[in-house]
């Protein structure tokens, strides 16, 4: 899978962009390196777009994952976490991630629809 992220200052968003397969630490490379560009700031919030990944992740992914957020609190404290599915099982993992992200400091959503994902990053409701 290539993972690769784009901060958008003017909204307030990292854009994360997975294609493909992969591996948790490819992930975990992007989200690392996103924290550490100088683009970054304390409150910006994640676009996760996985409508192009063709792997499902397996729930040793998602923990990992939800414990890479617990581990970098400081930096992403009250953020918003959004990931786009475009397929059922993709969506169903992410509805796990959001689960084991409970208690994190930030919330976590999964969405089918990236203009809905997009709206709830600025606060908007989804449109229904």
């Amino acid at each position: 899978m290539a993972v690769t992220y784009r901060i958008a200052p003017g909204e307030g968003i990292v854009y994360l962009t997975a294609t493909g397969e992969g591996t948790f630490a490819q992930w975990r490379e992007a989200v690392l390196s996103a924290l550490s560009d100088p683009a970054y700031r304390k409150g910006f919030n994640f676009l996760s777009d996985r409508r192009d990944q063709t792997d499902v992740p397996d729930t040793e992914f998602v923990e990992a994952a939800a414990a890479l957020l617990r581990e970098h609190s400081a930096a992403i404290d009250g953020c918003r976490w959004a990931t786009v599915a475009g397929r059922e099982a993709l969506y169903g993992m992410a509805r796990m991630f959001s689960t084991f992200s409970d208690g994190t400091c930030i919330q976590v959503a999964a969405f089918r629809d990236y203009e809905d994902a997009r709206r709830w990053l600025a606060g908007d409701p989804p449109e229904r």
